[in-house]
């Protein structure tokens, strides 16, 4: 009996120890572990903390979890050595690069001084006291600073901390207002609507998908985002019309089926959309949003169809719209739409 006892303490003791739980997020993923944090500063072609501290460079950097475990853009200032400093953003597409202001730049270096601190615990809860804390899909975010100690012998070249928003504290609140900071410094993403995304991590990853006039393809950005996002008063032939555009003249070529509206606007091309979303639900994410000029923006990126029947079946294709700017009503409208051969989705 002791000795059942003795051997199943020594598995105990010997398992591995679990992570605290502000490393984790919505998936369990140990978001403390270096490995992870390796794995995505390759994904993001960014260099290591520890090359950076080398090569002189000053930095903030901000990783990003969201409540769902999907990994968001890392947002950083950098100051490299003979360079002013920058506000970037790396995307696992794309990087955004802009000059920060000098009150920008203060003001983070300023703040980051106890942003790896913890704070103290709350005190328990009192005894009978039984309100609870439910805290679900919390965001976990770390924070990384090179080459701006804090100790006296400036010994702490690196200093970083991981917290989950279910306990909030310095680092969540140093990350959030550097990701504010760093969208002040893009004009076209700060031009992106605040009401459209969560916060500001979300309206710099959008950013990312804008290219050549950005204004225009922002602009188009906040009309849809590219999405379909149709409104449910309305029989679907007119939701469609109405996600298309008051006054479009819109063409479709639908994998080989055309439909066009002519100049009596019998909205064909309502009707025939609203064929395809009643056989199927249709979700549309863009990929690239390029404004071509000031009233012209071309939209690639992919459109899911996922039978409404059962055994539902998930095929995609390739997405691509051209939308013009209507100078009377001012609003975008749809113009032509391209969608490609429908392929099966594991």
């Amino acid at each position: 009996m002791f000795g059942s006892v003795f051997f199943a303490a020594v598995l105990l003791q010997a398992g591995p120890a679990l992570p605290p739980e502000n490393c984790l997020d919505d998936s369990r993923t140990d978001r403390c572990a270096p490995a992870d944090r390796a794995r995505i500063v390759a994904k993001l072609g960014m260099a290591s903390a520890d090359a950076e501290a080398k090569a002189g460079v000053e930095a903030y950097r901000a990783f990003f979890v969201d409540g769902y475990g999907r990994e968001r853009p890392t947002i950083a200032f950098e100051r490299r050595p003979g360079e002013p400093p920058k506000a970037v953003v790396y995307a696992f597409n794309r990087k955004l690069e802009a000059p920060a202001s000098l009150t920008a730049w203060n003001t983070v270096a300023a703040s980051a001084r106890y942003a790896d601190r913890a704070l103290a615990p709350r005190p328990p809860s009192k005894a009978g006291d039984d309100l609870s804390d439910i805290c679900l899909h919390a965001w976990v975010s770390s924070v990384e600073i090179v080459n701006a100690p804090t100790a006296p012998d400036g010994a702490d070249t690196i200093r970083s901390r991981t917290e989950n928003a279910c306990s909030p504290g310095l680092t969540t609140q140093f990350v959030f207002d550097l990701s504010k900071l760093a969208l002040q410094q893009f004009p076209t993403c700060e031009a992106l609507s605040v009401s459209e995304y969560r916060n500001d991590v979300e309206r710099l990853a959008a950013c990312t998908m804008l290219h050549g006039d950005t204004l225009a393809a922002a602009g188009f950005a906040n009309q849809s985002g590219g999405r379909l996002n149709l409104r449910t008063d309305l029989e679907p032939a007119q939701a469609w019309s109405n996600w298309i555009g008051t006054n479009a003249s819109a063409e479709v070529n639908w994998a080989g089926q055309v439909a066009k509206d002519d100049i009596h606007r019998r909205n064909n091309v309502g009707k025939f959309l609203a064929t395809q979303s009643a056989a199927a639900r249709l979700d549309l994410y863009p990929d690239r949003i390029e404004g071509l000029d000031g009233r012209t923006v071309k939209v690639t990126g992919r459109i899911y169809r996922t039978t409404r029947s059962e055994p539902q079946v998930r095929a995609s294709a390739p997405s691509d719209q051209t939308w013009i700017w209507d100078t009377g009503l001012h609003e975008w409208m749809l113009k032509s739409w391209t969608v490609g051969a429908f392929s099966a989705e594991d």
